[in-house]
């Protein structure tokens, strides 16, 4: 049945396996949590958003903290064995409180901000209101997409409150290569870290045509 333990094996590329995990406090298990499309994870098609970890390489992260966890991953060699667990009830409850969390901090903090459901895979565009190297940016979980101040991207993926999956629009088409950039709420909190104030100015899209974008998004 789903519930029942796979072994996964996965060929890591250059950039990583392709995929986010949460979880690792007071021993509630790894979750994976995004998918990078086109990503070594999303290539193989047997991982999915919600399966818990139990191991990676045959070492166990039934206790694992989150660092150990990703420190796992990362120094798992070329080809890293899984055994995942397709948990999406334990997930789903997870990713509830963890967004219960937020709505309290967001709140307590005085803010407003707009804070997105994972639940949604929404779309819109984006003009960058400033450059983005992903090379300098140690937190990414796989290949980054730099951007120049004034660049639009549509943001195809933006279930994630960290990472968003974007392609940069040129002209009348848009760049083949997808890469993570950092949320509009992340990128906002790392300017406040340094007493600056970086905006997005955002569109919801209906379609890839520019010209029909409506809908602003605070």
């Amino acid at each position: 049945s789903s519930s029942e333990p796979r072994t996964i094996t996965i060929q890591k590329g250059p950039q990583g396996l392709g995929f986010n995990i949460v979880g690792g406090e007071d021993g509630q298990g790894i979750y994976v949590s995004f998918i990078l499309a086109g990503g070594p994870a999303d290539a193989g098609g047997e991982l999915k958003r919600g399966d818990q970890l139990l191991s990676v390489n045959n070492v166990s992260l039934n206790n694992a903290t989150h660092e150990e966890a990703a420190q796992a991953l990362k120094s798992s060699g070329g080809v890293v064995t899984l055994v995942a667990q397709y948990r999406p009830e334990e997930y789903n409850r997870f990713e509830a409180r963890i967004q219960e969390l937020k709505q309290q901090a967001a709140l307590s903090a005085g803010g407003t901000g707009t804070l997105l459901r994972t639940s949604q895979k929404r779309s819109l565009y984006v003009r960058a209101l400033f450059d983005y190297d992903p090379n300098r940016d140690d937190g990414l979980p796989s290949r980054g997409l730099p951007f120049r101040h004034g660049d639009i991207l549509h943001v195809t993926n933006a279930s994630d409150d960290e990472w968003w999956q974007a392609r940069r629009v040129l002209g009348d088409s848009e760049d083949e290569q997808i890469g993570i950039v950092p949320s509009k709420r992340r990128w906002e909190r790392k300017m406040r870290a340094r007493d600056r104030s970086v905006k997005f100015q955002g569109h919801a899209a209906t379609n890839n045509n520019l010209d029909k974008v409506s809908n602003e998004v605070q």
